[in-house]
């Protein structure tokens, strides 16, 4: 009886093994290891997108994130994590933070701090495409709120550059969302209190101006030249809307506008395999690896509001 005994259950030990090994080789998981440096910044790009990117395009069903390495991040790329993340549960993955945490407190702390984004996510399911005026009319409520914020760091008056400039970033990010039949952005902003100013961050997790324009058509001159050109041509007004609309492609050279007369600083946009960074009154064209969406990020400060009264 002792002998049986100890033979069922080394044969309930062995079928367990089997079974944990069975389910290691067959059910897939893909572990996506986040860099130490976790910005979305030029020198750090080519490590950090790829690890963005492999979230959503692992063929696993099952991602375990790793965010073990990492010493140093912003809220800005741990938001574009989550807009990854939710691509990825999209397509029916199931994610996991792997078990081991990072050392650093500030990056715990970006991590399971109670997070402040607003999100717009609209699937436009209907056959019909909707009404694009009525998609395309920002919340009024909603930038004012954001522009009123201003008055932490000083503002006295509504700075009204700052309302055209949301008008159109979210605007635009609608309308094309529209064309691809999915309206996907988010968005950051804090009070820097070291720097004294306003941060923030907007994401389209839409195809990127690289990619819309193409898929629009671009004149025949776009042949010969490099498509690293398109986003800086389209802050020019040099292509018109990718949209293919009469009345629209003032969004970003709107945009533009402000930028050059130093109403906001720090601009930074991160599209495709482009980055463009506005530095000493210049726009710095730099390549990337490839970024499905449009990142957008800059600070507002008092600077900014003294050049805009000095102006009027």
């Amino acid at each position: 009886m002792k002998e049986f005994s100890l033979v069922y259950y080394f044969a309930i030990f062995f079928l367990l093994l089997l079974f944990l090994f069975a389910e290691t080789i067959l059910v897939k998981r893909t572990r996506v290891k986040f860099p130490s440096q976790f910005y979305m910044r030029k020198d750090f790009l080519n490590e950090v997108i790829p690890a963005l990117r492999k979230i959503v395009n692992t063929n696993s069903r099952n991602v375990y994130i790793d965010f073990s390495n990492v010493e140093n991040a912003s809220q800005g790329a741990y938001m574009v994590f989550l807009a990854q993340v939710e691509k990825a549960m999209k397509l029916k993955k199931n994610i996991r933070l792997y078990p081991i945490l990072p050392k650093a407190k500030s990056v715990q702390n970006i991590i399971f701090a109670k997070k402040k984004y607003a999100h717009k996510n609209i699937e436009i399911l209907s056959s019909k495409i909707p009404n694009t005026e009525s998609f395309r009319t920002v919340d009024p409520d909603f930038i004012d709120e954001i522009v009123l914020e201003l008055r932490k760091i000083g503002f006295s008056e509504y700075y009204e550059p700052f309302y055209d400039y949301l008008v159109e970033l979210i605007g635009n990010a609608t309308e094309h969302g529209i064309c691809n039949r999915k309206i996907n952005w988010w968005m950051l902003r804090y009070r820097d209190y070291q720097k004294k100013c306003m941060v923030y961050v907007f994401v389209d997790m839409g195809l990127g101006i690289i990619k819309s324009y193409k898929k629009s058509g671009l004149p025949l001159r776009y042949l010969l030249r490099t498509k690293n050109n398109i986003p800086l041509d389209a802050l020019y007004g040099k292509l018109g809307s990718s949209t293919k609309k009469n009345n629209r492609g003032r969004g970003l050279p709107q945009i533009r506008e402000i930028i050059e007369k130093g109403l906001i600083s720090d601009f930074i946009l991160i599209t495709n395999s482009v980055s463009l960074r506005y530095i000493d009154n210049e726009f710095i064209v730099s390549e990337n690896p490839n970024f499905i969406g449009t990142y957008f990020s800059w600070t507002i400060n008092k600077d900014n509001y003294i050049t805009w009264k000095n102006t009027q």
